[in-house]
């Protein structure tokens, strides 16, 4: 059977007014699929974010990037 669940270790950081950074381990629990990803997140004065996000594999036989890009809005 295929395990959906994934552990993750992260931290957000206050970088300035309104901006957030972020550093995470993913998949901690599984060496094969391990990657590390960082971001920040930006809050706008009407409640809608934006961010952006890049993750690394850290697998020595397999090379993977990705990139992401968020938007939504705090309640």
């Amino acid at each position: 059977s295929d395990d959906a669940s994934s552990l993750t270790a992260g931290l957000w950081l206050d970088f300035v007014k309104d901006v957030k950074l972020r550093g995470a381990i993913n998949n901690l629990d599984d060496s094969e699929s391990r990657s590390v990803s960082g971001g920040f997140l930006y809050q706008m004065q009407n409640n809608f974010v934006v961010g952006a996000e890049i993750e690394l594999l850290l697998d020595d036989e397999a090379d993977g990037l990705g990139f992401s890009v968020h938007f939504g809005r705090t309640f």
